[in-house]
């Protein structure tokens, strides 16, 4: 076997392992939900699914201003320098999420003062901690993915679903009090802490990274936050844009509603978890293909992957349908009828996220931020526009979550545009 074959075939490998690692944390949040839904009800589940999506904001400001950043600082550097910059960008994230955790009660304490509700204190500290804990396992993995350890990373994350699952297990069979939300964010929390305790590959190259100093930090900061900004504040347009439904239905529908769309969602989730596992594999070697070629071999490459991900989601929606026209739904999933509208919904709007996510790729390795952000405040109008015309002033749900994908559909758009007039120039 040649060297090309054999560079080939790791290469594989390790998109392979990236794939299964997020389809094992999709897994595991499909099983958190389920345990929810069983010992509670889908008003709980409702409630369980909003604090959640506000853990995916939360994580994405850290991800996208440091993990994502760092990943495209250290692709190219050699081992003393990415653990360096490891370091510092740990240090920076330990900073940002002391001043998050302080932010979070203080809020808490003023709350009831503005309105007329007390979040329960056990729903604040277990959410906290969490995120916290999601945070720094996501920084763990993103740099084991830079260094091509997606297999060693994968191992981690089997550590932290196998836990998950005992913990888990014993809610369902043990746990008989009112409050399943705390239980089953604690018991996330406690499985994080294992697997980031195994995780030896990040922990020892922290503690044999050199300190440099605090100019040092500021200057890693002031970097990542050059670059990062525009892709900040698309990260945040895109959650409002595909994220706050759920923060949306609560307010003018109440936490069933909700609990069924979060539902519908959870049924197409692996859909988004390979796409994503993709996306997050493919971002160093797409870097790197782009410094040394330009974009003349970027496009084809991302194709490649674009076809993978549709092949996938191809064969997902036909095991959906089976499920739906069987009856399996009907037997398994509570209020099905209730879900099966919003279970539509995501299969569309997954669908149009996924090509836009790899479209949207090209500008993230070519680090046209800016544009990105353009794009995404572009689509961000045209939902926003339908959410509010249709959800409140019409008060009509559907035509507020196809807003959505008009929304998906116009970013795609302007991004085929740009690709289009960038390749007729290179050529």
């Amino acid at each position: 076997m040649s060297l090309l074959q054999k560079l080939t075939q790791r290469d594989l490998l390790r998109q392979y392992a990236s794939v299964m690692e997020q389809i094992l944390m999709s897994g595991s949040n499909m099983l958190a939900s389920i345990v929810v839904l069983k010992v509670a009800d889908v008003a709980q589940f409702g409630i369980y699914s909003f604090i959640f999506v506000l853990s995916t904001l939360i994580a994405g400001v850290f991800g996208t201003l440091l993990h994502r950043q760092m990943m495209l600082e250290i692709a190219s550097e050699d081992e003393t320098v990415r653990r360096r910059i490891f370091l510092a960008t740990m240090t920076i994230e330990a900073i940002g999420l002391l001043v998050f955790v302080m932010a979070v009660f203080i809020i808490y304490s003023i709350l009831p003062f503005v309105f007329d509700t007390r979040i329960p204190a056990g729903i604040v500290l277990a959410a906290c901690l969490y995120m916290v804990l999601y945070i720094v396992f996501d920084a763990f993995k993103q740099y084991a993915y830079t260094t091509g350890n997606q297999i060693y990373s994968l191992r981690c994350t089997f550590i932290y679903v196998c836990v998950q699952i005992l913990l888990l297990g014993a809610i369902v069979v043990f746990y008989e009090g009112s409050h399943v939300v705390v239980a089953a964010y604690a018991a996330l929390s406690a499985s994080l802490i294992v697997s980031l305790s195994s995780n030896m590959l990040c922990l020892s190259s922290l503690t044999r990274a050199q300190w440099q100093s605090r100019h040092y930090l500021v200057q890693v900061l002031s970097g990542y936050f050059k670059q990062g900004r525009f892709s900040l504040m698309g990260m945040g347009i895109t959650w409002a844009q595909n994220q706050s439904m759920n923060p949306f239905l609560m307010v003018i529908s109440g936490p069933t509603v909700a609990g069924y769309f979060s539902l519908g969602r959870l049924l197409i989730m692996p859909m988004a978890v390979v796409s994503q596992g993709l996306v997050n594999s493919s971002t160093p070697t797409l870097r790197r293909l782009y410094n040394q070629s330009g974009i003349t071999r970027l496009m084809p490459r991302i194709h490649s992957y674009l076809v993978k991900t549709t092949l996938f989601s191809v064969l997902y929606v036909a095991a959906l349908l089976v499920a739906h026209f069987s009856g399996l739904f009907e037997r398994f999933v509570p209020d099905y009828q209730q879900v099966q509208w919003f279970l539509l919904v995501w299969v569309a709007l997954a669908s149009c996220s996924i090509v836009r996510f790899w479209h949207g790729q090209f500008f993230v390795v070519s680090m046209e931020f800016r544009f990105l952000m353009r794009v995404s405040v572009i689509s961000l109008l045209v939902t926003a526009s339908g959410m509010l015309i249709f959800g409140v002033g019409f008060n009509s749900i559907q035509l507020a979550l196809l807003s959505v994908i008009a929304g998906e559909l116009v970013a795609l758009a302007i991004y085929n545009r740009k690709q289009s007039a960038l390749l007729k120039s290179n050529s």
